[in-house]
């Protein structure tokens, strides 16, 4: 006798029993129903999930919120021109080490959610162009099997039971992103700026100096972006000696600029290893 087909429900208590939390979304759609709390009103349990698909619609689409868990998911894209997130996770796995293998999605428009945790550390936010093509999303995601308009989402392999530990190496790059966010500039994700490679306008700038007036918070700033590029501390003070020397009309003192570097060091320091702390 063949297996009795799934439903939207039966599947959106398969993954609350897994410790998901999950909320409805409106059939064929990516959206929550109208008078609904949306994933505020995420559960994962049960009978709290079968009530909810009960009230809006037992063949709704699934949405599992990210918030408050271990949870992440890697989207990986393929339909915007010029971005293949494949392409841009292979670079990474070839610099590092292979992704371990792990419950995975395919969506509607030929990429993937990979499925991962990071224990005793909730993200709470979504990582968008960590690299082209590739967002790390830490919010909400929509989960197979949802339809919409351009397809389904689709488990392609793995086990919500075994849903593989995120590895150390990407949590550091995932601190370097954000490291950029907050320093307030950002590497193009298409490499090029006016027809320019980053790494090439970043030394224009550096070459192109400061005159008096600004020349602390210039020196502030490409400090600061050194250290979130992910140089080494002593080499970014090295170059920095070398810039305010050379590039700076006139040079601060040595003592200014080493509170400058002292100061962004310390904070950068903190901050990695407040996330250090909660990841380990």
């Amino acid at each position: 006798m063949a297996d009795k087909p799934k439903t939207m429900l039966s599947v959106a208590e398969g993954y609350a029993e897994r410790g998901f939390q999950v909320y409805p979304l409106i059939p064929m759609g990516k959206i929550p129903h109208g008078g609904s709390s949306g994933h505020l009103d995420a559960s994962s349990d049960p009978e709290e999930v079968r009530a909810l698909f009960i009230k809006y619609g037992i063949n709704s689409n699934i949405g599992i919120s990210l918030l408050n868990t271990e949870y992440v998911v890697i989207d990986i894209d393929l339909h915007t021109e010029g971005k293949s997130g494949f392409d841009s996770l292979k670079e990474l796995e070839d610099a590092y080490e292979p992704l371990p293998d792990t419950f995975t999605t395919e969506t509607p428009r030929n990429g993937e959610h990979r499925y991962y945790r990071i224990p005793g550390l909730s993200l709470d936010r979504d990582l968008i162009d960590f690299r082209p093509g590739v967002d790390i999303l830490g919010s909400k995601v929509n989960a197979a099997p949802s339809v919409t308009e351009k397809g389904a989402y689709r488990v392609k392999c793995g086990e919500l039971a075994n849903i593989a530990e995120l590895p150390r190496w990407m949590i550091e790059l995932m601190v370097q992103h954000e490291r950029q966010k907050q320093s307030g500039f950002r590497i193009d994700n298409k490499g090029v700026t006016n027809g320019k490679k980053y790494t090439a306008t970043f030394m224009e700038e550096l070459l192109s100096g400061q005159d008096d007036g600004n020349r602390n918070v210039w020196l502030t700033k490409q400090f600061g972006r050194m250290i979130a590029l992910g140089m080494d501390y002593t080499a970014a003070y090295d170059w920095i000696k070398l810039v305010n020397q050379n590039f700076v009309r006139p040079p601060i003192s040595a003592k200014r600029l080493n509170t400058i570097v002292a100061s962004i060091a310390k904070r950068e320091q903190q901050k990695y290893e407040r996330f250090q702390e909660r990841s380990e």
